[in-house]
């Protein structure tokens, strides 16, 4: 399983006034970055963060990341075990494309980097069993540069994107709007968001990551934390579901090292596994309907 890790803590910019919840050509360079890894069919994004934590947190909130507080070390701790390798972007490179992750992909290697004109750039992506030695260099020379001093070969992708070597904090503002409205995220596309309801829905792809993550933490606190969402809130969801769908969602269990722990009903997993595959075919549909009566908006775009 390929997941993704964006750095959006200081330590991982060269300029401190570098904001990446702001706009670049309408959309910020967080939201970019997690849409595009989206688009590429990566699903487990976490966004490390620091000091701004709580302005990250808030700005991406309704994005189905994971917010790890700390940096690089951190953030590969998170996703040790639960994926065997990780595409790693700093947020000020926000305009690598759809493509060019997918491209990435494939290659049993220890790490991939894209390459454009003889220069790599960003996403890095990391095997699972870089992370540990990764995590102990941290980070202080640049991502990038931690690969050649250990002597891990870096395979390059030969990429046709520039994104790849845009680097936000420091490119002119004309030049950031250029990328933008060139970005493959700029093209037509279909986009649709499932929710089960009854009266009011009760049930789509933000409360099917909280049951994810509260499975993986064995709590539902660890999971709205790690959502960036109130623990008042996570419960009201869940309560919601319960009543809705007629049957609990959750049960809790006392003992153990931290005094008790949560996990998912048996019927709460088939929930999720109905939905999820409601969600694949529904979008498999669509892509084959949006191309039927867009084709000609789609070559144009392109």
């Amino acid at each position: 399983m390929t997941s993704a890790l964006i750095l959006a803590t200081s330590e991982h910019l060269t300029a401190s006034s570098f904001d990446p919840t702001k706009n670049i050509g309408g959309m910020s360079p967080l939201k970019r970055q997690i849409s595009t890894f989206r688009q590429a069919g990566i699903d487990r994004i976490a966004v490390a963060v620091g000091r701004e934590a709580d302005k990250i947190e808030s700005h991406c909130s309704r994005l189905r990341v994971v917010f790890v507080r700390g940096g690089l070390r951190e953030g590969l701790e998170y996703l040790k075990f639960k994926c065997t390798e990780a595409f790693v972007v700093p947020a000020s490179f926000p305009f690598f494309t759809c493509a060019t992750v997918k491209s990435m992909l494939g290659y049993q290697t220890a790490a991939v980097l894209p390459e454009l004109r003889g220069m790599t750039g960003y996403p890095l992506l990391l095997s699972g069993k870089l992370f540990d030695a990764v995590s102990a260099y941290g980070g202080e020379r640049g991502l990038i540069e931690l690969l050649q001093p250990d002597g891990v070969q870096a395979f390059p992708v030969p990429v046709e994107d520039e994104g790849i070597l845009m680097n936000a904090e420091i490119a002119e503002k004309n030049e950031l709007e250029t990328m933008a409205a060139a970005h493959s995220l700029h093209r037509l596309k279909p986009d649709l968001k499932i929710s089960l309801s009854r009266e009011h829905s009760f049930f789509g792809p933000g409360t099917l990551h909280l049951l994810y993550l509260t499975e993986e933490a064995e709590s539902l606190m660890q999971a709205s934390k790690l959502m960036g969402m109130s623990y008042s809130k996570a419960r009201k969801l869940v309560a919601r579901m319960e009543s809705s769908l007629g049957y609990q969602i959750l049960e809790s269990h006392h003992g153990g090292r931290t005094g008790g722990y949560s996990t998912l009903t048996p019927q709460a997993r088939v929930l999720m596994k109905k939905y999820k595959a409601l969600q694949d075919e529904a979008q498999e549909k669509l892509e084959e309907i949006f191309r039927k009566h867009f084709s000609d908006d789609i070559s144009a775009g392109e």
